[in-house]
């Protein structure tokens, strides 16, 4: 297996429309596989990207919950093996 070499540039941040944004040079992007997304992560002042693999959360549905169960919104729960009205089944 080839040895991975950390790269480290500084950029700078460039307004695209109503935001800002980061143009990534190739050398950055070499050997690294974004085609089914990029996943951004925030952590303390870092953020981080990390490619999506294929199918891990087609339409987001994973990320949505996992925001609102962050944010206090919701309460993660299990769905019960026997519903009340199969209870005597």
């Amino acid at each position: 297996m080839p040895k991975v070499e950390d790269k480290t540039m500084i950029l700078s941040l460039r307004k695209i429309g109503n935001s800002q944004g980061v143009v990534l040079p190739k050398a950055m992007l070499e050997g690294l596989d974004f085609s089914h997304g990029i996943r951004v992560v925030k952590t303390g002042q870092e953020l981080r990207l990390q490619p999506v693999e294929e199918n891990a959360d087609p339409f987001g549905f994973g990320a949505a919950m996992l925001a609102q169960i962050d944010a206090g919104a919701v309460t993660p729960t299990l769905i019960p093996d026997v519903f009340p009205e199969d209870a005597d089944f």
